[in-house]
C-alpha cells in the first residue's frame, strides 16, 4: 500500500470515529437536560464539543481538496 493510500484510510478512519464520537455526545444531550442545576454549563460544553468535531472534519476534507489541486497541477 502506498502512502496516499494510507493517507486517505487513515482520514476516512478518523471522519468515521468523529462522527461516532458525534452522534455519542448527541445521546448524552437528553441527559443532560434532566440535570437542572448544571444544564447550561454543560450543554453548552457539550456543543461546543460537537461543533469542534464538526470542524476537524471539514478541515479532513479541505485538506484532501488542497492536496488532490496540488496535485493536479
Amino acid at each position: 500500500m502506498d502512502e496516499r493510500t494510507m493517507n486517505e484510510e487513515n482520514g476516512t478512519d478518523i471522519c468515521i470515529r468523529i462522527d461516532e464520537q458525534i452522534e455519542n455526545l448527541k445521546l448524552l444531550s437528553p441527559k443532560l437536560n434532566n440535570e437542572s442545576i448544571e444544564y447550561s454549563e454543560n450543554t453548552s460544553v457539550l456543543y461546543t464539543m460537537i461543533g469542534t468535531l464538526q470542524d476537524m472534519k471539514m478541515c479532513i476534507r479541505e485538506i484532501r481538496e488542497l492536496r488532490y489541486f496540488i496535485e493536479s497541477h
